[in-house]
């Protein structure tokens, strides 16, 4: 017995559309790759720095300049935790402390991030220089929609440094 395959024109057309897109797909991940090898082959950049030894040495003063001084202060009032939505006005005090006494540092810089982590719009960043006396006050607005935000503050001066970072809900 011989069988004998009829295919309607129209579903032989479609399958010949179907099969072509794939191909054309297939052919352009073959020549995507063959351009990724012939790339990969043709540069002479070594995929680990031949430092890689002086550069870790080196990752453990980059982490202690990072670090917040052992004689460096900053408060703020109101208290970080008590930021609202709407305006809101922080006075920062950036402080020297020794054994018994606190002295505010002149021509401190503070800076304040409030990063909100659900979305991209929702950076703010403002900064202030300390007077005589180690003061210096920040204004910023928080959206309405308020949220989550991860608050870092940083205070750099000449000497020293002071770095936090918090979660609070607003």
């Amino acid at each position: 017995m011989k069988k004998i395959n009829k295919m309607n024109p129209e579903v032989k057309q479609q399958l010949i559309k179907i099969f072509s897109i794939l191909f054309a797909l297939f052919l352009t991940l073959v020549i995507a790759l063959g351009f990724k090898f012939y790339y990969a082959f043709s540069t002479n950049e070594p995929a680990i720095a031949q430092n890689y030894y002086e550069v870790g040495k080196d990752y453990d003063r980059y982490i202690n300049s990072k670090k917040s001084s052992d004689n460096r202060q900053l408060t703020s009032l109101p208290d970080i935790s008590e930021i609202k939505r709407g305006i809101n006005q922080i006075k920062f005090q950036y402080m020297e402390t020794s054994d018994h006494s606190s002295t505010g540092i002149k021509n401190g810089k503070i800076q304040i991030t409030l990063t909100r982590r659900a979305t991209l719009k929702g950076q703010i960043l403002k900064e202030c220089i300390t007077d005589h006396k180690g003061e210096c006050s920040i204004h910023f607005e928080i959206p309405a929609s308020g949220g989550r935000y991860e608050i870092s503050l940083h205070a750099n001066d000449k000497d020293g440094r002071f770095t936090t970072k918090e979660m609070i809900e607003i």
